[in-house]
């Protein structure tokens, strides 16, 4: 059972894509410079407003306990489902 008052919730500066290395990728915004930018929690597939906040959720057992589920939410102004592979068959 979830252990609500152990449960954590922070927001993070607003989304922006970093590479391996954690250096900021050049800007990956879409109808104009402050318009929309590449989701950090989903970078193919949707869309976010320069201006929104990640948020992190932790959820925890007990207060000696790591998180057992961690959520990553952004809110999403355009979400464009990935495309499925083709086979070769």
């Amino acid at each position: 059972m979830i252990d609500m008052e152990c449960t954590q919730k922070t927001t993070l500066a607003p989304s922006i894509v970093v590479d391996e290395y954690g250096e900021q990728m050049p800007s990956g915004s879409i109808n104009g410079p402050y318009a929309y930018e590449r989701s950090t929690v989903c970078p193919k597939a949707a869309l976010v407003r320069t201006n929104n906040h990640l948020s992190i959720t932790e959820l925890r057992l007990g207060p000696s306990k790591a998180p057992c589920c961690i959520i990553l939410t952004e809110d999403i102004e355009s979400y464009t489902p990935p495309k499925f592979c083709q086979s070769s068959r």
